[in-house]
């Protein structure tokens, strides 16, 4: 029989926000003294990391330390790989903060054995911020605005437009990161219609499949009245047809000013490269025109 009190099991995890501190705090110790990292990897699993750029780091650590025993700065890009999109500010200056960040060497296994606990927990108890976490920052937001009506003297002590600022921050975000890297694979897919023989194709390929890897993980229910397909369309096959002009290279005369693919198309990670080229060859006579 257990002595626990029943009340433990209902014992609500910590703030979302809260874990992901612990997290950077976590891999900017790890970055600063690789070693750690030997201590850590059997207390803390990478899938308990809440974002994918987490989880991608600490897996490529091994990887990354150089035969002195630091890491090799230059190899943490190529490490990330697709993630390196979601290093606010660029990978130098996020590296920087998490650096700063970083947890005193002491706390580290107690930052392992607490992100995995939590992440144990919310698998087991999975909230609208776990599934949704868009959803969950409007939801947020309601609840906030209704509070900041309220006359109360504690109500007016509290910054409700900054806290609610920073919760929209975050939904819009999240949302960002999907639309550009739905972007990055209309870009891509317009350069392979455009110039199938190209050098980079095979390049193309394999980042269209990783971006759209990434969507698919990364891309909530909430997500799809807030994204605009033909902008992010448009300027996809803008960026395609900049840099496939410095090869005097054009893009098709009649590419549709409509996205020509789905929601679904793009979220449900089982269409393959072929086949969005397909259903975008379809749209018209796709014949790519060199410059002369």
């Amino acid at each position: 029989m257990s002595l626990k009190p029943s009340f433990v099991k209902h014992v609500q995890p910590p703030a979302w926000g809260e874990t992901f501190a612990w997290e950077r705090e976590l891999l900017g110790a790890v970055l600063g003294n690789p070693s750690l990292h030997e201590d850590v990897r059997d207390l803390i699993a990478p899938e308990d990391f809440s974002t994918g750029i987490h989880e991608r780091l600490f897996e490529a650590v091994p990887r990354i330390t150089g035969s002195d025993g630091s890491i090799e700065r230059d190899a943490i890009p190529a490490a990330l790989g697709a993630y390196a999109w979601d290093a606010e500010g660029g990978v130098d200056a996020w590296l920087d903060r998490l650096l700063a960040e970083r947890a005193p060497a002491p706390d580290v296994l107690r930052r392992a054995r607490d992100i995995h606990a939590n992440a144990e927990q919310r698998r087991a108890q999975p909230e609208l911020i776990d599934s949704d976490t868009v959803a969950w920052c409007h939801q947020q937001v309601a609840l906030l605005t209704r509070l900041a009506e309220r006359s109360d003297p504690l109500s007016h002590q509290i910054d409700w437009q900054n806290i609610i600022g920073e919760l929209l921050y975050v939904g819009r975000s999240q949302t960002s990161g999907v639309v550009r890297k739905m972007e990055l694979v209309f870009e891509h897919l317009v350069k392979l219609l455009s110039d199938p023989d190209a050098p980079s194709r095979n390049r193309w390929r394999i980042e269209i499949d990783a971006f759209l890897l990434r969507i698919a993980h990364e891309a909530k229910p909430s997500m799809r009245r807030l994204i605009d397909l033909d902008a992010a369309w448009r300027r996809g096959v803008s960026d395609a047809a900049a840099g496939l002009a410095e090869y005097a290279i054009r893009v098709p005369r009649d590419l549709p000013q409509s996205c020509p693919f789905t929601y679904e198309d793009l979220t449900s990670g089982t269409l393959s490269v072929t086949a969005l080229l397909e259903k975008l060859a379809a749209t018209g006579d796709m014949n790519a025109i060199q410059q002369p």
